[in-house]
């Protein structure tokens, strides 16, 4: 009788510790999932905010005194959700969209980078421009708009001429004259190797 008492609480006492250890797992497993969506394959970012949920956001490079750079080039992105909450994107002077998928420049999407002197957008999709998108880019001095498809029907756009007009902001267009500001595009390949991630 005593062997089979010992026996039933031997079996409900591992029952019970399986139990906490499949729980256990499972509370591991749980995060995880969410982090690279239910079929198992890891989420590819859309926007920066993917990016920085993800832990997947590049490094800001430089230093203050010359002016901070970040790369988000070649990534894909299709959106610019979230720059406003990349860690350090107020000290940014440089900022590289190039060669992604991005279609459109928000309302008030940067109004956070007011040290911002260069911008480039080039070899995007880019065909709308919201009124605002260039709110408080006070510093802004260059913008590269090279090889997307709509850029010179967006040259007529009331944000680009305000830049251009009103703060003097050197805006290229051209796909064959992508030195049109060798300075300034040497200083890009400067901070990220040949021209951006990966390229």
């Amino acid at each position: 009788m005593k062997k089979i008492i010992v026996a039933i609480f031997i079996l409900v006492f591992t029952g019970s510790a399986q139990g906490e250890n499949r729980r256990s797992d499972a509370e591991q497993i749980i995060p995880t999932i969410r982090v690279i969506g239910v079929d198992g394959v890891a989420k590819k970012p859309a926007s920066i905010q993917d990016l920085l949920d993800q832990g997947q956001l590049p490094k800001i490079v430089g230093k203050a005194a010359k002016g901070k750079a970040l790369d988000l080039s070649n990534l894909g992105l299709t959106s610019v959700e979230g720059i406003q909450n990349v860690p350090g994107i107020e000290e940014v002077w440089t900022l590289n969209l190039e060669n992604n998928d991005i279609t459109t420049l928000p309302k008030n999407a940067f109004e956070t980078l007011g040290n911002l002197r260069m911008f480039f957008l080039g070899n995007n999709n880019i065909s709308e421009v919201e009124i605002g998108a260039f709110a408080g880019l006070f510093q802004l001095s260059y913008v590269d708009m090279a090889g997307n498809p709509d850029a010179e029907k967006l040259l007529k756009n009331k944000e680009f001429q305000f830049l251009k007009d009103a703060q003097s902001v050197d805006i290229n267009w051209k796909e064959d004259e992508p030195t049109a500001e060798p300075k300034k595009r040497s200083r890009l390949k400067r901070w990220f190797g040949r021209g951006g991630n990966n390229s």
